[in-house]
């Protein structure tokens, strides 16, 4: 995996451990990043804004976002060494590394036992194991942390039904989804 564009374009991202020949992650493809962020570029600008990459794994969301000129990026997660190892190879002084439960960490960052000086993130981003269970609470509690949102998903799960008034793009790359909610 590299990083498609920006300050760090063409640098590898090192995909995680492998254990019996298969990937411990999911990382988002090449492919489906690149078109991810040309959707960003439409509606959003980058630029000096403070981010979360949730489910974060290899952290190669927020790297490219950093990449493209994020002034700081958080990466959660419950195993943290891939983003660590990431961040340490390609010197990343912008980003914090938790590791956490995700919904643990934004109950936590409501109450402001986390990060109490910061109010609101201005992009973030999710991208659960696709047989997650627990998207409703997920994005009622992101919609309560941030200004826009961007759910990585497939076809097994549509927040449609349930957040409609808050989704204003969905685009589908193969079989990735990115749903992106308007929060403020």
């Amino acid at each position: 995996m590299r990083v498609v564009a920006g300050k760090y374009r063409s640098r590898i991202i090192t995909s995680g451990i492998r254990k019996n020949q298969k990937l411990l992650y999911r990382p988002t493809t090449d492919r489906a990043r690149e078109s991810l962020f040309n959707i960003i570029s439409n509606v959003y600008d980058l630029e000096g804004k403070t981010c979360l990459d949730l489910f974060c794994g290899t952290g190669s969301v927020g790297i490219e976002m950093l990449s493209r000129g994020a002034a700081k990026v958080f990466f959660v997660d419950r195993n943290v060494n891939v983003i660590k190892s990431n961040r340490f190879r390609l010197g990343l002084e912008s980003a914090c590394v938790f590791q956490n439960d995700v919904l643990f960490f934004l109950r936590n960052f409501i109450r402001k036992s986390i990060l109490p000086d910061l109010e609101y993130f201005d992009l973030i981003f999710a991208d659960p194991p696709y047989k997650y269970n627990n998207y409703p609470l997920l994005i009622e509690l992101v919609l309560k942390c941030g200004n826009l949102f961007i759910l990585e998903h497939n076809d097994d799960y549509n927040p449609l039904a349930q957040f409609k008034r808050h989704i204003f793009l969905k685009r589908k790359i193969g079989k990735t989804i990115f749903t992106f909610f308007k929060i403020k």
